[in-house]
């Protein structure tokens, strides 16, 4: 058995750039944003001054900034900015004011709903993904993002069509085919599985969880060479991926590898440990003493 732990997949987020030019950004951009960063300082002051100064005029301006949704605007900017920067939690505080709103724009709930997700939150991000949806029908990422979030509750009949709404509009999303493959491997489909989650890998290439769901499909179907290419893909793209380390440990594992096997699977174990996952942490650990037994290892001989 395998986790496949949900994360975000940045070319699906709202308004997202591919991810090379999330990784460097150019000279020209970070002043931009310093510019903006300096700007929301300075209302930030003057915000502060007019409160204890309460002169009528600033007072007015400030009335009419918040009519015209100046300040709404530049709040979600800085709180995108700071998604794209990975800064997930200053985004989600940043952002949380605008979700209150009962007219809140398409945009802002979208990003709610993506941060929500991030951080696990399925039934807030699901709230925020239809309210957006809602308002524009057409939104490809958020029906992704709903399908996703029903396929954590349990919905499958729900988690598909919305999937499949989301590749219907855009069908070089990832999320909607990371969906429906899982979907196809809880129903023993696995060769199906394989198709939909490798086009999902291809229009995401750097989406672990892609790698990770194709390494735990192909352990079920007993291909461990692609389980294990598979795995060490997902590595790549995130050494401290738990799920990575558990899935190489059990493909080495069948295979009798004894080495890698018990390594593997004691770096899925402290993983699991540093992300307070319990549960798979002990199971983590269940697995690693079955293998200490049956290769005849000893703990310290544990090679990290």
């Amino acid at each position: 058995m395998s986790r496949i732990h949900v994360l975000v997949i940045i070319s699906d987020a709202p308004t997202a750039t591919p991810v090379a030019e999330l990784v460097v950004e150019s000279s020209t951009k970070r002043k931009i944003w310093q510019a903006v960063s300096l700007v929301l300082l300075l209302i930030g002051g003057f915000f502060y001054y007019v409160h204890f100064t309460g002169n009528p005029l600033q007072l007015a301006f400030v009335e009419e900034m918040k009519k015209t949704g100046l300040l709404a605007s530049m709040r979600y900017s800085s709180a995108l900015d700071k998604f794209k920067e990975g800064r997930f939690e200053e985004s989600l505080s940043t952002l949380a004011p605008l979700l209150q709103k009962k007219n809140a724009p398409p945009d802002h709930l979208a990003l709610g709903a993506w941060l929500s997700y991030r951080f696990d939150r399925y039934a807030r991000a699901l709230e925020l993904a239809e309210r957006a949806l809602e308002k524009d029908p057409s939104r490809a990422r958020e029906h992704a993002l709903a399908g996703a979030c029903y396929l954590a509750g349990g919905h499958v009949d729900q988690a598909i069509e919305h999937s499949k709404e989301a590749v219907r509009l855009n069908p070089r999303l990832s999320l909607p085919y990371l969906t429906l493959g899982e979907i196809l491997v809880r129903q023993d489909r696995n060769e199906k599985a394989v198709l939909v989650i490798k086009r999902g890998a291809r229009n995401n290439p750097r989406s672990v969880k892609a790698w990770n769901l194709l390494s735990s499909t192909y352990l079920k179907m007993e291909q461990l060479d692609k389980a294990i290419l598979t795995g060490q893909a997902a590595l790549e793209i995130d050494p401290d991926s738990p799920e990575a380390h558990y899935n190489l440990s059990r493909a080495y594992y069948k295979q009798k590898d004894s080495g890698p096997a018990i390594r593997h699977i004691q770096l899925a174990e402290d993983l699991y440990e540093a992300q307070g996952d319990t549960n798979w942490m002990a199971q983590a650990r269940q697995a690693k003493e079955v293998m200490l037994k049956e290769f005849k290892m000893r703990p310290e001989d544990i090679i990290h």
